[in-house]
């Protein structure tokens, strides 16, 4: 399938060229390995068909759907408006539009501006972006269907919902942030839905556990909104990879590409995550300048230091959303993180090299439990790797995936013979005894002392477990003709 590239542009949006059409194709690939695909001309019934595209009028609602979710925009005000799981048969409101918070400047409670190091906007109301409906046209193909809008001269998005997908994924382009009104903002993209939360939402620890917060709430320490005065920054958390609400009936998860903030806890039934920022006072934390990106600044010598001119930053990027049963949930957006974290790398050869590649490789003899990833395979010389496994659910989170897996680390490596097990300590740097010797007991009140797991010793056997959440580490000694990683 051919459809329409995003704008190739750069930090500060000047155009960087780039191909008018990306073509889509479906690729299956075998674990720890590679499959190779040939790219050619063609024409007639054999070439790939270009996407229909459409503009929207003012006709019946626009919809994306495929085997498991459908999104529907509002034809009048051409926003997403509603998704349905489709396996669950649950529909839930789900309006999603951006906004920018005004940035504080300081006022009379306090001097604090909004910084690089703080978010305080000035109010709670957040002012919507564009004036009017936004623009929007859809394309449609075999592989995927998208919508495209256009909020404003500077804020743009896709949303593609392609065949067997589980999630919605959204592309968008924001900046440069105008700020000729002298005024600082904070821009995010809002989902207001239906789901009743009751101001709680769940936010990953560094892409691992997800940690329950409520409104103007700390588990640790006492947190008075009316004396803290930041019913909005206040409930804003950082997210690394994942952020979701739910109630009985479903929950809305959203997949980040990158460290960013997010709130679940404003308001009852809102997601808000921030995606761009552009300011023009600096927050007194160390820096000594306002988080004001531009493609010019004036050397930081002599007079009229650090002065910032041109345009300032576009920023690209991508959310996910995914909606399910909260008891089956996890097994989907678990599973799309490590997609989404771990995707895979493309290699290209021109047409005439001289080598020819394999037409495909897997580097396992024997599947992973689907609750195991393997996050490192690494040569240490003279006949060992080093390998770290992780289990990828935590506990609670699904009836069967977060269940302790076992993994044969004798069986599961294509072309090796494992001669030699030791486990190590999360690093690899030294063995996992040793760490264990090394460990502060801790007296946690309320709670019993942790069982210790033992460590895998060399020459042992080679059947490891592997509890929710937890990465354990090995080197092993190994026999093979040659070693691919």
């Amino acid at each position: 399938q051919v459809v329409p590239s995003l704008p190739s542009i750069t930090s500060y949006g000047r155009p960087a060229g780039g191909a008018r059409n990306t073509l889509l194709f479906r690729a299956e690939l075998p674990p720890l390995g590679f499959r190779t695909y040939r790219l050619e001309h063609a024409s007639g019934p054999s070439a790939p068909r270009k996407a229909s595209a459409e503009q929207s009028g003012a006709g019946g609602p626009v919809a994306l759907e495929n085997e498991f979710l459908r999104a529907e925009f509002c034809p009048r005000m051409k926003v997403l408006h509603r998704i349905t799981d489709k396996i669950g048969n649950v529909t839930i409101r789900a309006h999603q539009s951006w906004f920018w918070y005004k940035a504080a400047e300081g006022n009379k409670e306090s001097s604090q501006a909004s910084g690089a190091y703080i978010f305080r906007p000035n109010g709670s109301t957040a002012t919507p972006i564009g004036e009017g409906v936004p623009d929007l046209r859809v394309v449609r193909g075999a592989l995927a269907d998208e919508v495209l809008q256009t909020f404003s001269p500077w804020v743009s998005q896709r949303v593609r919902l392609a065949k067997g997908a589980r999630h919605l994924e959204i592309t968008y382009t924001v900046g440069p942030i105008p700020v000729q009104d002298s005024v600082g903002k904070e821009v995010i993209t809002r989902i207001r839905t239906d789901v009743e939360n009751a101001g709680e939402c769940y936010t990953d620890s560094n892409g691992r556990d997800m940690i329950l917060r409520q409104r103007d709430h700390r588990q640790s320490w006492k947190y008075n909104a009316t004396d803290h005065g930041e019913p909005v920054s206040g409930n804003y958390f950082p997210i690394t990879t994942a952020i979701f609400m739910r109630d009985r009936r479903t929950q809305l998860t959203v997949l980040t590409d990158r460290a960013q903030s997010a709130s679940g806890s404003v308001r009852d039934g809102e997601l808000e995550v921030m995606v761009h920022r552009r300011l023009l006072k600096d927050d007194a934390r160390g820096v000594g300048e306002p988080l004001n990106e531009t493609e010019f600044i004036s050397p930081y010598v002599g007079q009229n230091q650090a002065v910032p001119s041109g345009p300032g930053l576009v920023v690209r990027g991508q959310l996910r959303l995914l909606m399910g049963a909260p008891e089956k949930a996890a097994a989907v957006w678990r599973a799309e993180m490590d997609r989404t974290y771990h995707a895979p790398m493309p290699v290209f050869l021109a047409r005439g090299s001289s080598a020819s590649p394999a037409a495909r490789f897997s580097g396992l003899a024997e599947a992973l439990p689907s609750s195991v990833q393997l996050v490192s395979l690494e040569p240490l010389g003279e006949g060992k790797v080093m390998v770290r496994l992780a289990h990828q659910f935590g506990v609670g989170e699904d009836a069967e995936l977060s269940r302790p897996a076992t993994v044969d680390l004798a069986r599961v490596f294509a072309g090796w013979r494992v001669v030699g097990v030791q486990e190590r300590g999360l690093t690899g740097t030294i063995p996992r005894d040793e760490v264990l010797q090394r460990r502060v007991a801790w007296s946690i009140e309320g709670e019993g002392p942790s069982p210790v797991q033992r460590s895998v010793e060399g020459g042992s056997p080679t059947e490891v477990t592997l509890g929710p959440l937890q990465i354990r580490t090995f080197h092993l000694a190994v026999t093979a003709p040659e070693v691919y990683v």
